[in-house]
Order: structure tokens, then sequence, then C-alpha cells
């Protein structure tokens, strides 16, 4: 039994008050006529009064009421009765969450781990249960939850760790969902890890009601170097076919500064060998020249050890071919302000670069734009001849175009409405409009490859003039005004790609060409009008690849024709030989083995490309975390509180008892009124015996 206002109860206390009531009350006697008692002796007497309750039943009846009065706003409840086993067993239901990241391969980490977790289930008791649960940046359940000792001890000798990094985060969130349709008494969480720092980023939530508990798998952390990142340079190739990559070393576990080894492979070949000095707590970065070969692909392998030995660090980075984007800009003068705004625009392009070719359209034939993957128009109307046809012939291959508005651009030719179904509004130059920026709004690669160039949503230009756009459907606008007009409008179909911009890079148009933003626009609109997606360098362990797109990706990047998707069986070769085929529909591939892995199609001839794999250098820098810090840093959100999915334990229901202790009151309160006025008030029966006397 509970009490919602346990501190009413102190109105207990008023019982005292009829008691007192009942003590202190004086009688009132009616006197009676008798003789002269002028001949009685007078005699001196004392009298006592001694003071006693009277009315006991009276009394008793007020201190209930005034009890159960007091109850009912105290609000009385007990917890309904629920459904129990004859015999309650005090056992306890625990999930072990063991780290099997890279980091636990290290200093001894794994052979702890797997001594303090067995030791831990010997301890168990004998009704207990527990579940395995083996993490790295995802969890997945080993052992099921069992009271089978034996079964969880061989589940620990087999498991391994792999090459993943740390995710504490999904892993709690794992364990509480197996402990959220427990009904043991006691519910626990173990966590066996070295605690990485690595996995340290967002604060692990834990309900209250559960308990944590670590057993620490301390690692030995050893001098050493370690190579955080490889990438080349941009725009810094030479004439003879090298190319310069830049190498980032960091120390780790170094209490003062020291020398390192790095040798740089390319392509099995030794191409450099530097010693640097290594800070106590920095990253030291450096530049490689190495030749490639004519495409400008290569196979990186870094290796990084400190002077005096130690395990090297290890980073494996794969240069996609080089091919530039051939690019072909449509102006009314090939010296045209607008012409050189776009060209030093693409000149950034650097994955993949852009080669550009300017040209007015009288000079125009089907030689020249037989090589141009992307056709820019900025000025000139797409409807002169022989504008249609060519750019008609250009889009059936696939290929794509780009239109800005402009003094020149004063109709959509129709040999163009398969690409993009557009027409243009009554008027052909809005002026004197405060149409106001661009503002990206549909959900489309374009948009969103923009947008993170950008690192935001809007390109806060000046728009003078703009033309009215009125596209056939509502999906093809891409970006809008502040008005609402629209500002870019695409087309994406069989016919190749098109991007029409409602606005001129002219001055009396708008500021879009001096706009800082303009650049990263040239670039995106190029990538994608091309097909081109920047191919990774390199992947994390435990990443997932689309093996198909990264395939046409990087046969796009040197070149070939790979509009086509591709058909067939993949082989994936792993460093240390193992391989995986994937049907045609099997996409995905977890990569959880680093090194350079080799991907082609099945059959001959096919294409093919190398993928490289790399451990998260976090898992091999920094000190661990220690206890007390690591739990310092986990979220207890109040109890019954649902936390990462996992079912919240709600309280019994209660059975309030207020109602019948206030009807309890009320009828004490009516018995004792009746009494009260059948005895004629407190002490009525004295009163009337002493009037008789």
């Amino acid at each position: 039994m509970g009490f919602a206002v346990p501190w009413m109860l102190l109105g207990l206390a008023s019982i005292a008050v009829p008691v007192l009531l009942h003590l202190v009350e004086r009688r009132h006697l009616r006197g009676r006529g008798f003789p002269s008692v002028m001949f009685v002796r007078r005699l001196e007497a004392r009298r006592e009064k001694r003071k006693t309750l009277r009315d006991r039943p009276l009394l008793l009846l007020r201190c209930l009421a005034l009890v159960f009065a007091t109850l009912a706003f105290a609000g009385p409840y007990v917890l309904s009765r629920q459904e129990a086993p004859a015999r309650v067993v005090e056992h306890t239901d625990r999930v072990y969450l063991v780290d099997a990241s890279h980091s636990m391969r290290l200093g001894g980490a794994w052979r702890r781990a797997v001594t303090a977790a067995g030791n831990d289930i010997d301890a168990m008791g004998a009704d207990d249960r527990a579940a395995i649960v083996a993490f790295d940046e995802e969890p997945r359940i080993v052992f099921a939850m069992s009271a089978d000792r034996a079964g969880m001890k061989a589940t620990l000798r087999d498991l391994q760790p792999g090459y993943g990094g740390t995710g504490y985060g999904a892993a709690l969130s794992a364990a509480q969902a197996l402990l959220g349709d427990s009904e043991a008494p006691r519910r626990e969480i173990v966590l066996v890890s070295d605690l990485a720092m690595t996995g340290a980023g967002r604060p692990p939530v834990v309900a209250a009601d559960l308990s944590l508990r670590l057993l620490p798998a301390h690692r030995d952390v050893e001098p050493g170097a370690v190579v955080t990142d490889v990438g080349w340079r941009a725009g810094v190739d030479s004439q003879d076919g090298s190319r310069t990559f830049f190498v980032s070393v960091r120390g780790s576990g170094l209490d003062a500064p020291a020398e390192a080894l790095v040798h740089v492979t390319v392509d099995g070949y030794a191409v450099a060998a530097h010693r640097v000095s290594l800070p106590v707590d920095d990253v030291v970065t450096f530049d490689v020249d190495a030749v490639t070969g004519d495409d400008g692909a290569a196979r990186v392998t870094v290796d990084a050890r400190l002077a005096d030995g130690g395990e090297p660090g290890r980073f494996f980075f794969v240069a996609a071919p080089r091919r530039p984007v051939d690019v072909l800009l449509v102006g009314p003068g090939e010296t045209a302000a607008t012409g050189l705004f776009v060209e030093g625009a693409l000149s950034l392009a650097t994955d993949p670069p852009a080669a550009l070719t300017r040209r007015t359209p009288d000079s125009l034939g089907v030689a020249e734009m037989a090589d141009a993957e992307v056709v820019v128009l900025a000025g000139v109307d797409p409807s002169s001849a022989p504008l249609p046809s060519l750019l008609s012939g250009h889009l059936s291959r696939g290929r794509g175009l780009m239109v800005f508005g402009g003094a020149g651009f004063r109709s959509w030719p129709d040999d163009l409405a398969d690409a993009l179904p557009v027409t243009l509004g009554p008027d052909e130059i809005q002026t004197a409009r405060a149409a106001g920026g661009i503002f990206l709004s549909a959900d489309h690669p374009w948009t969103r490859s923009l947008e993170r160039a950008l690192g935001r949503d809007e390109l806060d230009v000046d728009v003078h003039r703009l033309r009215r756009i009125v596209p056939a459907d509502e999906r093809h606008v891409l970006a809008r005004h502040a008005d609402g007009a629209p500002a870019v409008v695409a087309g994406d179909g069989t016919s190749g790609r098109v991007i029409l911009f409602a606005t001129g890079l002219e001055a009396t148009w708008s500021s879009l060409a001096r706009h800082e933003g303009f650049a990263p626009l040239m670039i995106e609109s190029v990538r994608y009008l091309a097909g081109r997606s920047p191919v990774p360098a390199y992947f994390r362990t435990r990443s997932r690849v689309d093996l198909r797109a990264h395939l046409l990706d990087v046969a796009r990047a040197g070149g070939a024709d790979a509009a086509a998707p591709i058909a067939g069986e993949l082989v994936l070769t792993a460093p240390d030989g193992r391989r995986r085929t994937f049907g045609d529909g099997q996409r995905v591939a977890l990569l959880d083995t680093p090194g350079i892995h080799a991907l082609r199609e099945s059959t001959a001839g096919g294409l093919a490309a190398a993928l490289a794999v790399n451990v998260d250098p976090a898992e091999l820098l920094g000190a661990p975390l220690d206890a007390e810090t690591f739990l310092a840093g986990v979220s207890r959100p109040s109890p019954g509180v649902a936390v990462n999915g996992g079912a919240a334990r709600e309280p019994p229901p209660r059975l309030e008892l207020w109602w019948w202790m206030l009807a309890a009151a009320l009828g004490l309160f009516i018995a004792e009124a009746l009494l009260s006025n059948r005895s004629g008030g407190t002490g009525g029966p004295e009163r009337r015996e002493a009037g008789a006397s």
C-alpha cells in the first residue's frame, strides 16, 4: 500500500482535537429548591475533580471519522495483483556485449576479454540466463538468451575480432532490445571492451532500470606510426606522367618526438622512402612524386614504422583513372566574359578534371561535337541553326547539355522536347523583378551534390532578369527564385541529361558568375551531366559498397562509354585470395578485410577495377578510456522511458482507495451526528443524572 500525497498523513494529529474537547468540557448543572440550611453546621470540605473521558463511543466515532478523512486526502492506493508463478526465482538476465573491433587485436586485449567474460559466466547463478552480442560498428547476436554456460564459453572461444571500428551506441541499443521483453527481476548489460576512444563520439544511452557493468580488457599501448590519410594533390601533375601524392602520418603512444620511416609503393614498385620526425600529438604531411600509368590509375601502398622498430602501419590507396571531362562551351564570342567565368570555374575541377573548348555557333559541326561529353550554351539561342540537330544528336548518345538564359536565348527547339519538355512564357524577359536568389527545392542527384559542395541549399545571388520557363511537369523544377518562379529545370532520360537556367551569366541579368558558389555550381553540374561520379580512393572496413555502381564509375573515369548497366556476374577477390561471386540481383558487398580488392566482370574482357580498404586509423591511435570516464559519459534517462527502441517497463496498475476512505469518513460523521442528537449532546446522560440528584 502507498500514498500519492504522503505528507497529508500529518493530518492524523487532528484526532487529538475531539479528545481535548471531551476533557475540557464544562458541565452546567441545574439547581433545585431546598429548605433553609441555617441550622446545618458548615463543614470545610476540599473538592477534587478528576476529569475523565465521557461518551467514549461518540469520541471513537469522531476520531475514526478524522482518521479516514485524512487518509482520503493522502491518496492511498495498492498495486493490482498480477499473475505470478507459484515460486518467485530471483534470477538475472544479462547480455554480454563483446567488443570485436580491430583495436581488440592489439596489445593482448582480446585474450584478456575472453578470459574476463569466461570467468564472469562461471560466476552466474543457477537460474541466470545470458546472451552474447559481438559488435564493431554494427552489433550481431552470436548467442541467444539461454542458461547454457558451456555454449556461451564455446561461442567466446570461436569468436575472433575483425577489422571494423567501435560503435558503443548501436551495441547498447541492441542489448536493450534483447532485454526489453525480459521478465527477470534483474536485467544487466555487461560490456567487455578495451574502451577505445574511436567509439566515444556520441554519448551512449542506457535506460535507468538496466544495470550496466564493465569488464575492461586493457590493451598494452606500444609506440608506433599510423598512416592517417593518403591522396593526390590537385593540379600539380607533371608533364612526364608523374602525380604528386600526399601522405599523413601520426605517432601513437609517444612520450617524446620520434623518427619514422615511410615507404611508398606504386603498382608494386618502391618509389619513395622518407624519414620524418613525428611530434607527440600532431600529424606530419609530406608529398611524394610517383609515376603512374598513362591514364593516371595507380595502386598505392604506404608503410610507416618507427625507426627503432615496431609493427608497421599500412595504408592502401587506389588512384582512379583521370580522363578529363570534355566540355564544349558555345557562346557569342571566344573572348566573351561569360566564357571566361565558365573556364575559370571549371579549371578548379579535380575529380574528375575538365578539359574546356570554346566555340561560336557558326563554327560548330559534327566533328566539333564528337568528343564533347557536356555542351554548355551561354548567351546563345539553342533554336538557331545548326544547333537543334547537333544538340539532338549529342543527347541521343547519352551526353549532357547545360543552357543559361540570357539576351540571346529566345526559344526552346522542338528537337529537344523529348529531353526536356518546357515552353517559354509570353514575356521574353521579366524585368525589374525582385526574384532574389536561387533556392534548391527538389530531391535530385544534382541538388544533393550541390548542397554537399555548398554546405547550404541556396545561392544568395542578385537576379535582375530571368526568363519565364513553364515545364510540362513540376518534377522537372530543381530550384526556384524567392518569388516562386522556376530558376533551374532539368530533364533526365534516355535522351541524355539537360539542365536549363532561367537567368543568364551577364552582369545585367544576374551576379551568378561572380558569386563564390559559381565554381561548385559548374563543377557539380558538369559532373552530373557527364555521369562522372567521384571515385572513392579508399573505403573503411565494414563498408557496404555497390559493386556495379563502383565499376561503372571507374569505367567512366577512364573514358569508357559505360552508359548501360552491367549485366552478369561480378567477381570480388580479397587480398587473402578469397573470391566471392555476385549475381545479377546482387549489388552490395561488405568489405571486411583491409588491403586492395580486385573487382571484375566474370566475362572475358569485361570491366575491372580495384578497391582499397583500410582500418579506421582511430582504432590505432591514443590511449583507451578508463572505466570511470566511460560511465560518466553514459546517459541514464528516467525509469520507464523507452531507450533506442527498447521496450519500456511500465509500473503495474494501481487500485485507488481514496474514494472508499472518503465514503467511510462521511458515514462516520453522519453516525456521530445521529448519536450526538440522540444523547442530547456531549455529556447528556450525566447532565440528566445531575439534575435529578
